[in-house]
């Protein structure tokens, strides 16, 4: 898997034949016809160049590149995403060496082993990392539920067994990453959910790799 960017992994397994030709125009330019400004692949206007044979590999994996980023930006504007404060304050709380059994009571013990600060425990890359909730009942079997909020590290390496979270033809999904056949498969953790294969025409962005999830007992 190949990072383009510090923001997203690309992978595009869209073959040549699947490209269609294009139409023919008849009757000249009509009036109000043909694609509007900053719609097309890159969100923005396009100019024809002409540049050596040499570089055409470089210039069509930037661009590549760059047609993922102004995807994924599209999909991230309809989703709520939180950032670690900049400078959060230092607390540390009391973290005690005796373990609570979830069975029988047991004596307490009162010595403090240590110090815990939530913010370095569960963010220890802030300047990589963000959070996203999670909406969906697909990854309850590795104790991700609905309502739950995700950190995620985009600076990670997004390798098998691995949980992300990906973009997949437009749409965001938490699935654990795996390959079959050389091709990768996003793999839910409910047997009511279907692993997601992908076909050649389909492209999979990954977000970032899931390092830990926060759940509240309202």
């Amino acid at each position: 898997m190949k990072h383009h960017t510090p923001l997203a992994s690309h992978l595009d397994y869209r073959h040549n034949s699947d490209m269609k030709e294009k139409s023919p125009t008849w009757g000249g330019t009509r009036s109000g016809s043909g694609r509007k400004h900053g719609t097309g692949l890159y969100g923005e206007p396009t100019q024809t160049i002409r540049i050596p044979v040499s570089t055409l590999g470089v210039i069509k994996e930037f661009l590549s590149s760059r047609q993922a980023q102004h995807r994924l930006s599209q999909v991230l504007a309809s989703v709520e995403v939180f950032h670690p404060a900049p400078e959060p304050a230092h607390q540390a709380l009391p973290l005690y060496a005796h373990k609570v059994p979830a069975g029988f009571p047991s004596p307490a013990d009162d010595y403090i082993e240590t110090t815990l600060d939530l913010n370095e425990y569960l963010v220890p890359h802030k300047a990589t990392s963000f959070f996203v909730k999670v909406k969906g009942h697909s990854m309850t079997g590795a104790g991700i539920f609905d309502g739950d909020m995700l950190v995620v590290d985009r600076g990670l390496e997004p390798v098998p067994g691995k949980i992300i979270v990906a973009v997949i033809d437009g749409e965001l999904t938490v699935k654990r990453l795996a390959f079959e056949d050389g091709r990768p498969v996003l793999k839910a953790q409910n047997p009511h959910f279907k692993d997601i294969v992908l076909r050649d025409s389909q492209e999979l962005l990954c977000w970032g790799v899931v390092t830990s999830t926060i759940r509240r007992f309202d």
